[in-house]
């Protein structure tokens, strides 16, 4: 039923519907609470609701739902823990939640995702590592959140996806080390990480 709901909200209609009927809080419960597979399902299904990529303004009105529901710390968890799968989703979610939304960059980042999203960039599926380079960017839009990702050792698995990853992990490493490129000492460690 969580799978089916996911590819109904790729129907902008259907989308609408199933944010409207008020399915987010009963899928962040499953995210918090559910088998292992469920929590994943859970995390892809949000996912699909939170994208702009749907219906922008049911988007932005799900990312806030799903945020007040409370999943942020348990995608968090996925992203530490979950299958290859669920990672790859949690991450996505994140990226999506902290897209646009300041307080949840803040939320994100005090939930402690920067060190597990940085850890799944280096060891993740090539999709996984895609998502966490596109979550973290998000995150950095946020300056305050530059240096943590610097000391979660986030420049060397950049420096890595933009060499080998797929068009868009390569894409968002390069934004990103642009964006940490803006202070003198990480310069100089994006320098040192062969960047250039």
């Amino acid at each position: 039923a969580v799978r089916t709901l996911g590819y109904l909200a790729t129907n902008a209609d259907s989308h609408v519907a199933i944010v409207r009927a008020g399915a987010i809080v009963p899928l962040v419960a499953l995210l918090r609470g559910g088998s292992p597979a469920a929590r994943g399902e859970a995390a892809w299904t949000l996912g699909k609701l939170s994208s702009e990529f749907r219906v922008a303004h049911t988007s932005a009105e799900s990312q806030v739902t799903i945020s007040q529901a409370g999943a942020i710390e348990p995608l968090v968890d996925l992203v530490r823990g979950g299958s290859a799968w669920a990672q790859e989703n949690a991450a996505w979610l994140l990226a999506n939640l902290a897209q646009n939304d300041l307080n949840n960059r803040v939320a994100i980042t005090q939930a402690g995702a920067t060190e597990p999203l940085v850890a799944l960039m280096r060891n993740g599926s090539p999709a996984a590592r895609e998502q966490a380079a596109c979550a973290l960017l998000s995150l950095a839009e946020n300056a305050d959140n530059h240096a943590a990702m610097v000391n979660a050792g986030a420049i060397e698995p950049l420096v890595d996806l933009v060499r080998g990853g797929s068009a868009r992990a390569q894409e968002n490493a390069a934004w990103l080390l642009a964006k940490l490129a803006h202070s003198d000492p990480n310069r100089v460690a994006i320098t040192q990480a062969g960047a250039i």
